[in-house]
């Protein structure tokens, strides 16, 4: 049913001096990695992208704002659709580095996005040197490993070389218990009014993750998920809420396009749902680890861990 190949790389670097990272790192490595692959892409600076003669075949629109193709038979109302890129939690995350100290950032591509790899890393490795936070605090490459969904890793940087990535798989198709933990490792907020953010709403949860599956393997891969959504929609209505310890966590991050800050808070903590009767749901709870999920998702948002 599902069909989208994911890759998670994990960028591992050195302090060089002291670094402040944000609450959710995610946010800086996400504007830094924009900066850096518009500086390596962008042939018409003076241009918006939007009027770029070159929208379509840029690497920065297609792997950071994320483009809707021409072509495209869905979202057809909409100029931008889900990009490609996921920052992930990492759980050795700290407020603080000092010089000398290891700095750890994953990032998933997906579908098709896999074959800019070398771009995405350029760009990171490009940020890196340029310095992040407030004090510019400049990291060293110490190397990329590769981690695949079925388990596997790989490294990609021998004799300070890199060397190319193995192609994404799908996630194994997995049959999930009756009952299944679905832990937010981030902040979710989901979209809509700031009331929807401070209250979890597990069918609209669940939609959400399916229609980011959705659009991420069609968007990635040109193919759409076969599914009869109607079924999967009342499927999501049905499931039982077991147990929760839901908190809403006050958060805002600072948006470099618009110069200001903004409130970006969100539901954490774990709730436990009933599958028994909703087995298929299982499928893209297990793909939707690696993309998050709700606004900010590319960023960090939304991240969650399932527990069986």
């Amino acid at each position: 049913m599902i069909h989208l190949p994911l890759s998670k790389y994990h960028f591992t670097f050195t302090v060089t001096a002291a670094l402040e990272m944000p609450a959710q790192p995610g946010v800086l490595w996400h504007s830094v990695l924009g900066k850096a692959l518009k500086q390596r892409a962008c042939v018409s600076p003076d241009t918006e992208c939007e009027q770029c003669f070159y929208l379509h075949d840029c690497d920065y629109p297609q792997l950071f704002r994320g483009v809707r193709p021409p072509d495209s038979e869905i979202m057809r109302k909409y100029t931008t659709i889900p990009p490609p890129h996921v920052f992930q939690f990492n759980e050795e995350t700290k407020s603080v580095y000092e010089a000398g100290e290891t700095v750890r950032q994953s990032i998933v591509l997906c579908g098709s996005s896999n074959q800019k790899f070398p771009v995405i890393a350029a760009a990171m490795m490009l940020a890196a040197h340029t310095g992040l936070g407030k004090k510019r605090s400049k990291l060293q490459l110490v190397g990329i490993h590769q981690e695949l969904p079925d388990g596997s890793q790989f490294n990609l940087v021998q004799d300070n070389k890199l060397i190319a990535a193995q192609p994404p798989v799908k996630m194994p198709d997995v049959v999930m218990p009756d009952a299944v933990t679905l832990q937010f490792l981030t902040p979710y907020r989901a979209s809509g009014n700031a009331a929807n953010a401070k209250q979890l709403a597990v069918d609209r949860l669940l939609m959400a993750i399916i229609r980011r599956v959705d659009l991420m393997q069609y968007f990635t891969t040109g193919e759409k998920i076969q599914a009869d959504f109607r079924a999967l929609k009342a499927m999501a209505e049905s499931v039982v809420l077991l147990e929760q310890s839901i908190t809403y966590k006050a958060d805002e991050r600072y948006s470099a396009k618009s110069r200001s800050s903004k409130q970006s808070g969100g539901l954490i903590g774990q709730f436990t749902i009933n599958l028994k009767n909703a087995k298929t749901l299982g499928l893209f709870l297990n793909t939707g680890q690696w993309l998050n999920v709700g606004k900010n998702a590319s960023m960090g948002y939304g991240n969650f861990w399932l527990k069986t």
